[in-house]
């Protein structure tokens, strides 16, 4: 059993809110903070949060971008309310069980679908480049040579691009510098 550490400035899996039309998973016309991107033609409606669908060009696995650190545990529950699926595991790329901490980039993320079988996707946080679940110096340090000889790897390349545009440029470095320094989303 592994433990990843607690990100510092979690807010939690952005829930929908209970009294209005997005409270109904995945029919949620609210701005996404979250998205699917899949190589699958099927809408990702298996994750308990407000999330948009796209297609990723030739690979074969499901991401899914959170917007903020998560914890295992946030996770968790959001999927027991708003799924009432209790059978979520969060594993390492080794593939060892996290039961607490935070969610980082890589992890992946399996739970049954509305249909029983079980699914697997990539979890990936904005602005987390080296796993630590949250955009930090480290990150940066990573960002600055992957984006001058366009060496991201693909995780690294999907936690780069904070402005969703599909390209990691400069104008992602800014966000990401925001994130680090004011701790804001966006």
């Amino acid at each position: 059993m592994r433990v990843h550490d607690e990100p510092q400035a979690s807010t939690g899996v952005p829930l929908p809110d209970e009294t209005s039309e997005a409270s109904k998973p995945f029919e949620s016309s609210a701005e996404p903070s979250s998205k699917v991107v899949s190589s699958k033609p099927e809408s990702s409606s298996s994750l308990p949060v407000s999330s948009a669908s796209s297609q990723a060009g030739g690979e074969n696995e499901d991401y899914y971008i959170f917007d903020e650190p998560v914890t295992v545990n946030q996770l968790k529950e959001t999927f027991n309310r708003v799924r009432k699926n209790k059978d979520v595991e969060v594993l390492t790329k080794a593939g060892y069980d996290v039961s607490e901490g935070a969610v980082v980039t890589g992890d992946e993320i399996s739970f049954l679908d509305s249909e029983g079988e079980r699914k697997t996707i990539t979890a990936v946080i904005l602005g987390d480049l080296t796993g630590s679940g949250k955009p930090d110096s480290k990150s940066l340090k990573v960002f600055y040579p992957a984006l001058a000889y366009h060496s991201f790897n693909e995780l690294q390349r999907r936690a780069a691009d904070l402005d969703g545009d599909g390209t990691v440029t400069t104008a992602d470095l800014l966000l990401l510098k925001k994130r680090i320094l004011y701790g804001t989303v966006g």
